[in-house]
């Protein structure tokens, strides 16, 4: 169960004492995405498809405000205006992350954070649909999906199923870099 509210007032209090107590506050700890990355609650979608989004990169550079329980209580975003306009719709999505307790001398803290957040055109449905080609006792299928590097961690590979086996090719970011390979039963994969 989330406490959101709780989080915030907790938050406002830490940012508070030094205030309340006549010290100087102390500025919160900062961390950038590759960290950030390592302390991420699942589910923790960085993308979000929009009606009206133009092809390309669409990106938001976000400072977070982390409470101590992992809760974002506030986020900026900047971006190129034509990107900014959808904040609004991407927002919810940013609030709603979670974090393990970022720390400082070994407590909880509040943190501040770097984090990114893409923006993708919506989906559409081809003009037109076209049968896939039958397949026969001895067709051979070839199945490939591959994945670039990109801003940040996100796992480069190339990954290929087809009647000759499996063969993936891990590039960065991934468990298994190199080549590796599997058999297949060929008639599975038709």
């Amino acid at each position: 169960m989330r406490y959101p509210a709780f989080a915030f007032f907790t938050l406002l209090l830490f940012r508070a004492a030094p205030a309340l107590s006549g010290q100087q506050k102390q500025p919160l700890p900062s961390f950038d995405y590759e960290e950030a990355r390592k302390h991420e609650i699942e589910p923790h979608r960085r993308t979000l498809r929009l009606p009206g989004v133009p092809p390309g990169v669409s990106q938001f550079r976000l400072t977070l405000t982390v409470s101590p329980f992992g809760d974002v209580v506030s986020v900026s975003a900047s971006a190129p205006p034509e990107t900014l306009k959808y904040w609004a719709e991407a927002r919810s999505e940013v609030l709603d992350w979670k974090f393990t307790p970022f720390t400082r001398g070994g407590k909880p803290t509040a943190a501040e954070v770097e984090e990114y957040f893409s923006l993708l055109p919506a989906e559409r449905l081809p003009a037109r649909h076209v049968a896939p080609p039958a397949i026969r006792p001895n067709s051979e299928v070839f199945i490939t999906v591959e994945r670039s590097r990109c801003f940040g961690s996100r796992p480069a590979y190339t990954v290929q199923v087809s009647t000759e086996g499996i063969k993936f090719e891990g590039r960065a970011f991934v468990v298994a870099s190199g080549s590796h390979t599997e058999s297949v039963d060929s008639n599975d994969v038709r």
